[in-house]
């Protein structure tokens, strides 16, 4: 409700994105998105003043009894001033344009049916694709092998946030003051966890809420590109299972459809493909992602309208805006999402900076620009410390060969038959179609030439991006060929629809198969009870390397946790390493508890794998001579660095 009366009051308009279709299938992803950005900053912001000035070790529930009445006022206020005619009555939402109330029987079914039976099949297909991967059974949190390495990061920041210990926003695998990975989505998992909710509802709803309204939003965007309700449910087909040649190589290398059944590791014939990086499992074990596509779409959409088959170039439309709080709300809210998704922020300016070269009233364009970008950098300025960013030109992406040929026969092994289509559609279409295929490519080509981290894998983000948009041109090009008289082109456009998709639902298959198998960790842990009633909030722990743990989802910060997210993330990975091996070295206790107050460790976790590390030359002898013991159960024992 809180997203509904900020649109309303600021930018009315957002709701003609979704003309002649039911108002749920834009007013629900809009408000979920801005409600729960805003809702969210307000939190984190008020939680750090309140530890700021009391040093509460647990400051959410101030944070959140203030939020809840600042929002609740605004609700409040919009509905006291709300203007005539402004506001759609809740059951509104729902009602289909063009059904006609005197029809009976079947006909009358058939075009509402056409909108919810395909969205109810979404929900229960998005429902069981998270619950699948992430749940809790038994008093155990089951975290299935699709998605377990990724959520050592996503699970360690929502514990150290729900248990009030991570205020200002730190990385929990590399603790060093600051922290350079987009952390907003896992402190609203954290707040919602704190709030009451199981870590697992915690997490599974929002990220439920953020794919549905990824996909309301891109069956709309399909529907206007295709003209056609069957081509919006198509571009959603097209983005859950993607285009890829992957599972015809298997068969021509010699698979079986029974092995094929059982498979539980990804394919391989395209640069980290085995990692499931192009596979439906991104959007299970990256979950803000698709929150970052929902609000690209959101700014597409708004956008969209205003490009023209021949905008004007020295004509007062041409510059001057219609309605600037488009700009400003667009810009408010990219701005607003850096640190929930940066990458999907860049990726959607790289789209609008194409569609603002072929629109009118192009200083809507600029002031949203400007304004997201200025926001940006603010956020990285508060928490980063130095450079968030080492941009560099650097072409060919992960192509074996950086050159011409190299990136087409890398996109041709990723793509497959989709790139060829699409440049022939590109070709046949006119006007804003095209247009809109160009805007739709660019984060792509962005991907292409530039890096913008130490890991250029993570570019991955934008070609995905464009992928999806560029799927409601695939969507319209087969419902043109199936709307056709001639039964071969019927025949080309089913067929290429089976062939778009008939890799990535072959891909599902292995992720579920592959989330039969868990990682489990018990609910009621001793060491997290002792954490979070005895230990010093937000202090810095010294461990084995390890991705996710016990101790992870105690969420404490880690000098030094698996060093793969800290380096991608920007961090130098490699002194600390040293410093690490230099540590679990020494030998004599005064220096070991000397050196290892200089770095500001207080606490040493030992466990099994660091006691028969091969890695660090570890004795637990010298530690417990220079340490005190202060917990410890069967498995593991934790000492305190003490004045």
């Amino acid at each position: 409700m809180s997203g509904r009366a900020v649109l309303d009051a600021l930018f009315p308009a957002y709701r003609k994105a979704g003309k002649d279709l039911p108002a749920v299938f834009v007013c629900f992803p809009f408000w979920y998105i801005t409600g729960t950005m805003l809702v969210s900053w307000c939190v984190y912001i008020l939680a750090v003043a309140v530890k700021k000035i009391s040093g509460s070790r647990q400051p959410l529930l101030a944070a959140n009894i203030i939020a809840g009445l600042i929002f609740l006022g605004i609700v409040i206020l919009s509905y006291i001033f709300k203007k005539s005619g402004k506001r759609t009555a809740l059951p509104d939402l729902w009602e289909v344009s063009g059904a006609d109330p005197d029809e009976s029987g079947f006909r009358r079914f058939l075009k509402p049916a056409a909108y919810f039976l395909p969205l109810i099949l979404c929900l229960i297909f998005v429902i069981r694709m998270m619950y699948h991967s992430f749940s809790i059974k038994g008093g155990n949190l089951e975290v299935g092998f699709s998605v377990f390495s990724d959520f050592a990061v996503h699970l360690g920041l929502i514990r150290s946030f729900s248990s009030g210990a991570n205020f200002p926003a730190e990385y929990v695998h590399f603790a060093d003051g600051d922290i350079r990975y987009h952390f907003l989505f896992q402190f609203m998992a954290g707040n919602l966890e704190y709030l009451g909710l199981p870590i697992h509802h915690a997490f599974n709803i929002p990220s439920v809420l953020s794919m549905m309204s990824a996909l309301m939003l891109l069956f709309v965007l399909g529907r206007q590109v295709s003209g056609s309700i069957a081509g919006g449910w198509l571009s959603v087909v097209f983005m859950l299972f993607r285009s890829s040649p992957s599972l015809f190589t298997y068969f021509a290398e010699g698979g079986t459809r029974d092995a094929l059944k059982g498979r539980i590791d990804h394919f391989d014939y395209t640069d980290h493909e085995s990692w499931g990086l192009w596979s439906l499992k991104v959007y299970l074990n990256q979950r803000h992602l698709a929150f970052g596509m929902a609000l690209c779409l959101m700014a597409v959409l708004v956008f969209l309208p205003l490009m023209r088959k021949k905008p004007g170039i020295f004509k007062k439309e041409a510059i001057l805006p219609e309605d600037i709080a488009r700009g400003v709300v667009m810009g408010i809210l990219l701005g607003a999402a850096a640190f929930w998704n940066g990458a999907m922020v860049i990726g959607t300016l790289c789209v609008l900076f194409v569609m603002a070269l072929m629109s009118d009233h192009r200083l809507e364009y600029l002031v949203t620009a400007v304004i997201a970008v200025v926001m940006s950098l603010l956020q990285t300025k508060i928490f980063i410390h130095g450079s968030s960013f080492s941009p560099e030109l650097y072409y060919g992406f992960l192509a074996e060969h950086r050159n011409i040929a190299g990136v087409i026969s890398f996109l041709l092994r990723l793509c497959g038959a989709l790139l060829p289509a699409l440049l022939v559609y590109f070709c046949l279409a006119k006007g804003q179609k095209r247009q809109a295929m160009a805007a739709f490519a660019a984060p792509l080509i962005f991907a292409l030439h530039v890096s913008l981290t130490p890991d250029i894998a993570v570019n991955h983000k934008y070609i995905m991006l464009s992928l999806v948009l560029l799927g409601t041109a695939a969507a319209a090009m087969c419902v043109n060929l199936l709307k056709g008289r001639r039964i071969a082109a019927k025949l080309l456009g089913a067929g290429l629809a089976l062939i778009f998709t008939v890799t990535g639902m072959c891909e599902y298959n292995i992720n579920r198969n592959m989330d039969k198998y868990k990682m489990e960790y018990e609910m009621n842990d001793g060491l997290r009870e002792w954490v979070n009633k005895e230990a010093e909030p937000g202090a810095v722990w010294l461990s084995d390397r390890c991705s996710l743990n016990r101790l992870v989802l105690c969420g404490v910060r880690l000098y030094y946790g698996w060093p793969y997210y800290a380096w991608s993330a920007g961090y130098d990975t490699f002194a600390r390493e040293e410093t690490v091996v230099e540590l679990f070295a020494l030998r004599n206790p005064e220096a070991l508890k000397s050196r290892l107050k200089d770095e500001g460790i207080r606490y040493v976790y030992v466990d099994g794998e660091l006691r028969n590390s091969e890695t660090y030359d570890f004795s637990e002898e010298t530690l417990a001579e220079a340490l005190e013991l202060v917990w410890q159960d069967e498995k593991a024992a934790v000492y305190e660095v003490k004045d």
